[in-house]
């Protein structure tokens, strides 16, 4: 892997880190208070009141976890509920990239940015894993 190649997994990794405060698109819709994730497990268990900003922090932190699989399923329930949630795309596209599961994570990336044209974070982690692929001939 090339200096750049890991430069461009940390820069990834830190928006998956971040987590939904650093990412959210309508910060009024909720409040900032993603330092106290504890307060939000009592109501993490229950499927039926969970929304998808709820569910997007769950990924985050089964992401910042460790646990890919699970915050994988967390972000597909997000899309579940809102099919164009660039945030979601974009994690899901970070844990195939961490995979080396490039069209998958290429795939994922441009989902995020058919959401949005302009989302940085993504236009730079599809160009790093396209900086990987071999050119098809």
């Amino acid at each position: 892997m090339s200096t750049r190649q890991i430069l461009g997994s940390l820069a990834c990794g830190a928006v998956l880190l971040a987590g939904v405060p650093a990412c959210s698109a309508k910060p009024d819709d909720k409040p900032q208070a993603s330092s106290s994730g504890s307060s939000d497990s009592a109501n993490g268990g229950s499927p039926t009141g969970t929304t998808a900003a709820d569910l997007l922090k769950l990924g985050v932190e089964q992401g910042q976890a460790g646990d890919y699989d699970a915050a994988k399923s967390s972000f597909e329930k997000v899309l579940a509920a809102e099919a164009d949630n660039k945030f979601a795309w974009f994690n899901l596209g970070f844990i195939a990239q961490s995979r080396n599961q490039a069209d998958e994570a290429v795939s994922n990336y441009d989902k995020a940015l058919a959401a949005d044209g302009e989302y940085k974070p993504a236009l730079y982690n599809k160009a790093i894993v396209l900086e990987g692929v071999k050119p098809r001939v």
